[in-house]
């Protein structure tokens, strides 16, 4: 199960107000209404008030295909490896580049992403997902990570993953590259890292 700390909020705000996700995302990368042809509901290809998908685990209201793609991960110094799971899967239900911005609501469609926002199959050079915050070395507690804006996910039994949405919010692009802090300086990055 996916932390409550994050999708609990997001459910309420989901359910009461669709203005605030218009607002949040409209006319950024996540507004698909030009993508995908005669779509009004900004929030509809992600999410849907009723017959959402019951197999995502704790997703909320989840609306979108799951990508069936395998993944080349980045391996950590625990030798993580396997494909991604948790919240970081709904990313990469878009961001695979394969799996049709247009497949919702159990349709499939045809329109893929493109350019610099998709990641593809091989996440070996980018920042390791799906692994549980390091708890010794060269880091930040989790407590100041999450004081500082930054969210950490229970999945299952796992506590404290590092997932795509540790670091950026789908719902909000004010800091540019959806991130939830501002990384001017690195500032982001030491949120985590001491150095």
């Amino acid at each position: 199960m996916y932390s409550k700390r994050l999708w609990a909020p997001m459910a309420l705000l989901l359910a009461t107000t669709g203005a605030w996700a218009q607002t949040g995302i409209t006319n950024t990368d996540h507004d698909l209404r030009n993508e995908i042809s005669g779509l009004s509901n900004i929030c509809l290809p992600c999410h849907t008030p009723h017959n959402a998908d019951t197999t995502v685990d704790s997703a909320p209201l989840w609306n979108h295909a799951l990508t069936t793609q395998t993944f080349t991960m980045y391996t950590t110094l625990t030798g993580r490896t396997g494909d991604p799971d948790g919240p970081s899967k709904l990313c990469l239900s878009c961001h695979d580049g394969v799996t049709a911005l247009d497949s919702y609501g159990g349709q499939t469609g045809s329109t893929t992403m493109t350019g610099d926002h998709v990641l593809g199959t091989d996440l070996s050079d980018d920042h390791p997902i799906g692994l549980t915050y390091p708890t010794t070395g060269e880091y930040n507690s989790a407590a100041s990570v999450e004081a500082a804006g930054l969210f950490l996910f229970d999945v299952g039994a796992d506590v404290d993953r590092v997932e795509c949405g540790s670091c950026h919010n789908p719902h909000n692009d004010s800091n540019g590259e959806f991130l939830r802090i501002s990384n001017d300086a690195s500032a982001l990055c030491l949120t985590c890292h001491q150095k």
